[in-house]
This record gives C-alpha cells, structure tokens and sequence, in this order.
C-alpha cells in the first residue's frame, strides 16, 4: 500500500542517502521500535528477554511479546504474576532485552532495570482491562503457575486474572548496523536523560 511504499522509501533515505559516517543509529532504531506499535506484524514486537536465576547463577532468556514502546524508549511487557522471571526479577531487577530486524539488518540491545507496575496504578488497570477484552486472557487464568511440572496434573482455567505488567527502562543501548557497505555500531548511555554516543567496533 501507499503507506508502506513511503516507509520503505523514507528508510532507504535513512540509510543511504545520509552520509554513513553521521548515521544516528539510535534515531534509525527508535524508527522501527516506535514502527512496531502500530505493525503487529513488525519483527520488533518480539523480543528476548534475560533476567538472573539467583538460585543457579545463570542467566534465564525468553522471547516475549512487547506491548509498547514509548519516545524515552521504556517498553512494557506482559507476564502471568506467577511466572519464574517474576520472582527473578523482584530479586534482581537487572535485566537485558534484544531485537533483530531480518530484513533491515539492525540489532538493537538494551541494558534495563525492570519494574513490576502497581496494580492501583492507572497504566496497570488501562492494560489490564486490555487484556480482560482480549483473546489472550486465559493465558492469566491457569490453574498451574508457568512451568510447573505436570506430572498427570491437569490445567484448568480459574476465574483469576494472575497478570502482571512490566515496565524496562533502559540505561545502555548497544546498536549494531550490518551492510555490505561496511558495519557499523554505536553505544549509548543515558545520562542525565540524555543519550550519549560512543562509537564501537562491530
């Protein structure tokens, strides 16, 4: 459609009619983050997350759904309250997130410090009444925690919603651009609200 045909052309732009040296890989990445929440079928909307397990010392990473992305960059996810990663991250809210785009070649890593939302805050109960309206709400309402060893037991749906809403907001992001042009990488710090840009060897 149009709309796509002037995405793609703006990106082209973006990317080859800049001078590559002055690329801003951020603004180029905050591009298709933002992108990805009006495009559902957009490859940010996926994401890997990694938390710590205290009780093993290794790192635990999944794929998750990312429900938003804001302009300062903080993304919210969904969990079942049950969840290991919960329980992770209340004991170490230290955690890293990543994307790949197949298509466009851009890597985008980000160091966060996680936070479980309050259910009596409003962002809590806007999404939560999302998820009440959706067809995903019976993920919320098994009988058995995620991960549970089954063992003959048999999964029912309760009436309770067991969700949670987890806010990462990001301290250091790390972008990698592939191109038969030469790769390039950029880290970012926030400072004071402000990301500031180190370049990196890819």
């Amino acid at each position: 459609n149009s709309a796509e045909w002037i995405y793609q052309c703006n990106f082209i732009i973006t990317l080859f009619i800049m001078n590559p040296i002055e690329m801003n890989l951020l603004e180029v990445a905050k591009q298709e983050l933002i992108r990805s929440n009006r495009d559902y079928r957009h490859p940010f909307n996926l994401m890997t997350l990694a938390t710590n397990d205290a009780k093993t010392g290794y790192p635990q990473v999944r794929t998750v759904v990312m429900r938003h992305i804001d302009s300062l960059l903080n993304v919210l996810f969904y969990s079942d309250s049950r969840s290991p990663k919960i329980i992770q991250i209340e004991k170490n809210n230290l955690t890293s997130i990543i994307w790949y785009h197949p298509k466009r070649k851009i890597q985008v890593r980000m160091d966060c410090i996680a936070h479980i939302v309050e259910e009596k805050s409003q962002l809590y109960k806007d999404h939560l009444l999302k998820v009440k309206h959706s067809k995903s709400v019976s993920d919320y309402k098994s009988s058995l925690a995620p991960g549970t060893e089954l063992n003959g037991l048999e999964v029912k749906q309760g009436d309770e919603i067991h969700f949670s809403l987890i806010q990462l907001n990001p301290t250091l992001i790390d972008i990698l651009q592939l191109s038969n042009e030469g790769h390039q990488r950029s880290l970012y710090i926030n400072a004071n609200e402000q990301w500031q840009e180190s370049k990196l060897v890819p």
